[in-house]
């Protein structure tokens, strides 16, 4: 979302709008493998999956740029602490992005653990499902309904307790989901901490030129 032909003047930037970008482009990739693992695991379709993840992908890819790119349009210079406040709304909006991002990947990551649980809960359940439907008190179709009971929400609540009684997977959901809102708010982040430097001088050199320019045919259309 940079000027381009402002920033080709100015080569000691490109490092600094390279690495904005691409930590954006990450985050849409994982955004991208999240989404279309979400749906995947409902649907059960590699198609609705992949179309699913593509359009998600691009969706937080154009949103994240959108947040990045708007954050001081005017190229004043500020304090940290006036860019930390200005911006406190947009690290928000980030975070939030992130946990519906991470939830999905959370499940992917962790599959095996979820995977033997659901295994073992399903074990457990036909064991007093079949005595139950020896006693006549259960029929052949809340059995059925109770075995297909597979999808996201279950395989989370699933993940959630196993976190509850395992400290290992617990402390690792920590450090994976903090490790993970980094990445997701990093852009934002490294766009608070640089400094103005010479793409942001020339850019404001150039919009005060467009703003002269504007100005003036302004004026010359009203003398007309």
């Amino acid at each position: 979302g940079v000027n381009r032909p402002v920033l080709r003047q100015c080569p000691t930037e490109w490092a600094k709008y390279t690495g904005i970008g691409s930590s954006i482009l990450v985050t849409a990739l994982m955004a991208m493998l999240s989404g279309g693992y979400a749906i995947y695991i409902v649907f059960d379709d590699i198609k609705v999956g992949t179309f699913f993840g593509v359009f998600w992908g691009s969706l937080i890819f154009y949103l994240d740029r959108f947040i990045v790119n708007t954050m001081y349009s005017d190229s004043m210079p500020s304090s940290t602490y006036v860019k930390l406040v200005s911006g406190m709304h947009r690290i928000i909006i980030a975070i939030f992005l992130g946990v519906i991002i991470f939830a999905p990947l959370e499940l992917w990551i962790f599959e095996d653990c979820v995977n033997d649980q659901i295994y073992q809960n399903q074990v457990a359940a036909m064991q007093i499902i079949n005595q139950q439907i020896n006693n006549g008190m259960l029929s052949y179709q809340d059995y059925i309904a109770t075995l297909s009971s597979d999808g996201f929400i279950a395989r989370y609540r699933t993940l959630n307790m196993i976190a509850q009684s395992n400290n290992h997977v617990f402390w690792c959901r920590i450090f994976i989901s903090f490790l993970f809102v980094v990445i997701v708010t990093e852009p934002i982040l490294i766009k608070m901490m640089l400094h103005n430097g010479p793409y942001d001088d020339m850019l404001r050199a150039e919009e005060h030129r467009n703003l002269n320019k504007s100005r003036m045919d302004t004026h010359e259309n009203n003398l007309k």
